[in-house]
């Protein structure tokens, strides 16, 4: 899970669903999976502003160098929107 405050006051809310579990997400299902992640289950979260599921996709370059042509940095890989926030280790819950 990540929690990220934003410059209008609100927060931009990360949560990992299952492989198994719907991407068909609402209020109540967000608010399950925070209290889930946390171990409490009063909180209540007010107001979803903008809600998207993405699912990561795992995929590197079969080779990084042909002839004299070096494929190196971003177009390597394909890299999850957390990326930039410190949040794409291996091994997180």
């Amino acid at each position: 899970m990540g929690l990220c405050p934003l410059p209008d006051r609100t927060f931009q809310l990360m949560l990992k669903l299952r492989p198994n579990e719907s991407s068909d997400v609402n209020q109540m299902t967000v608010e399950r999976l925070f209290n889930a992640f946390v171990g409490r289950s009063k909180v209540r979260i007010r107001s979803i502003g903008w809600l998207s599921v993405w699912r990561p996709n795992i995929r590197l370059a079969d080779r990084y160098r042909s002839g004299h042509v070096l494929l190196i940095g971003d177009a390597a890989h394909v890299h999850p929107p957390t990326g930039g926030q410190g949040l794409n280790r291996e091994g997180r819950a």
